[in-house]
């Protein structure tokens, strides 16, 4: 399973390159310095491919050299792709560390990031199969709960329902892919879980053709 943030910009022709940005910060009582390094690599279709290392604050009871400590800092390695072109940045890691990863970009490179929305009626439309959809501020008094699971679930009667009453903001598909289907979750907050074994190259792709739809 591998999560995956979009984020957009209304600049274009970006330069990246490699950056590193340090910060200081209390842990456990004293003042500790964390830092991001950007490191370009390879370009991937029209994206460049960016490793992006990073020190991450993680809260934990722990004890080390006979004191008690509340937080660790480890060192994390994410996948950033960036598109100079119009300047999409797709991270691929969790929601907090891909806030972390967007706020880092707009510091470094002056850049105001939001996350990339998708049409999800249409991805429904498209995909061989919806097994889960998930509404926000829906208002029926006769239903209970904010999602739908199991097969096609988009062509059912309730799923009218509550798409009338409420917002949709998640569905899980099986989405025709090359040869072979691939299994995702996409939100209108700008993720997308990968359930399936895809490549960087073959994400890419995927997430390009979910642009277009």
């Amino acid at each position: 399973m591998q999560s995956i943030w979009i984020f957009e910009t209304m600049s274009n022709n970006i330069e990246v390159n490699n950056n590193t940005a340090e910060r200081i910060e209390e842990i456990n009582g004293y003042d500790e310095k964390l830092t991001t390094q950007l490191f370009t690599n390879e370009e991937v279709r029209s994206y460049i491919r960016c490793n992006l290392v990073m020190d991450e604050v993680i809260s934990i009871r722990a004890r080390a050299l006979g004191e008690e400590l509340d937080q660790v800092i480890v060192k994390n390695n994410y996948d950033v792709l960036v598109r100079p072109s119009d300047g999409t940045m797709i991270a691929f890691a969790n929601k907090k560390a891909a806030m972390e990863i967007r706020d880092f970009f707009k510091a470094q490179y002056q850049l105001e990031y939001e996350a990339r929305t998708f049409d999800l009626n249409e991805i429904m439309e498209t995909s061989n199969n919806v097994r889960k959809t998930q509404f926000k501020n829906v208002t029926i008094e006769t239903l209970s709960g904010s999602s739908l699971s199991g097969q096609q679930v988009h062509n059912t009667e309730v799923f009218d329902i509550m798409h009338t009453a409420g917002e949709l903001t998640n569905v899980a598909v099986a989405y025709p892919f090359r040869d072979k289907e691939a299994s995702f979750t996409v939100s209108i907050y700008g993720s997308v879980v990968m359930y399936s074994n895809l490549s960087i190259e073959e994400c890419l792709e995927l997430l390009d053709e979910l642009f277009n739809i």
